[in-house]
């Protein structure tokens, strides 16, 4: 299966999982900022929770990737398991701002402004996230495969697919999506406590990114992005290398 490689500036997507760092304040932004070493390859600022009224949020971000950390900037809709409750006018308007200045945006596949942030994206040549979202369960595997498509219908995306799961046969869906048609990258999450074991199973049978919480858990069943690093480098030759390798460039810089 070929699919194409993405770039969240000097890291690579697709090839090798990523584990994103989820950061719902901005203490743990500034901590992160100087770090030669990390808990996770991305980090994810979850901008509905933070609040675009906090002061310099964005300098902070950019502070993030000069230490070597490129930054995802989401605004979750409210409808998807965000805060986000202000207008579509506003969110294209920060979702636009953070792709001058940082490494990618996430946006919902079902957002109005879906359209116009992939647009703004591939102006500024970086990667935008389209996400799907459902808290109630996991859809069958011919209906997440349509969201791949739609997904991928707005242009060169990561899709991100994150689901419910409810009992093992949703688990397996997950793993059977993964090996679906495709020429985007592709993310799939299993929510909830018994969707837990996905977080790594997923990534080791080819999910392009995984999440993990760096100070407050974002999504149920979500686990510390240090303990999915863990796991991974234990499972995973290659991603092992690939933290090592990152780890001495940064310890050089």
């Amino acid at each position: 299966m070929k699919f194409k490689t993405v770039h969240f500036n000097d890291v690579s997507v697709g090839v090798i999982p990523r584990v994103v760092g989820t950061v719902t304040s901005i203490k743990t932004l500034e901590g992160l900022n100087g770090k030669k070493e990390a808990a996770c390859d991305l980090v994810e600022a979850r901008m509905d929770v933070i609040g675009l009224a906090t002061k310099h949020w964005l300098d902070v971000c950019h502070s993030v990737e000069s230490s070597g950390l490129p930054v995802i900037m989401t605004l979750r809709f409210a409808s998807e398991g965000g805060q986000w409750t202000g207008s579509d006018e506003e969110r294209l308007k920060a979702f636009k701002l953070a792709l001058q200045f940082l490494a990618a945006v996430d946006v919902e596949l079902s957002s109005p402004v879906a359209t116009d942030v992939v647009a703004a994206a591939k102006q500024h040549k970086k990667p935008a996230i389209v996400s799907y979202h459902n808290f109630d369960c996991t859809p069958s595997l011919p209906q997440l495969k349509d969201v791949i498509l739609r997904a991928e219908s707005l242009g060169d995306v990561v899709v991100k697919i994150s689901t419910m799961v409810n009992s093992s046969e949703d688990i397996r869906i997950l793993h059977e999506l993964m090996d679906s048609e495709r020429t985007a990258p592709l993310c799939v999450i299993g929510m909830g406590a018994k969707g837990t074991e996905t977080r790594i199973s997923l990534p080791c049978s080819g999910s392009c990114l995984t999440y993990g919480f760096l100070d407050e858990p974002a999504a149920p069943g979500q686990l510390a992005a240090a303990a999915i690093v863990k796991q991974l480098r234990q499972r995973l030759p290659a991603y092992n290398h690939d933290v090592i390798a990152r780890k001495e460039i940064l310890e050089s810089a």
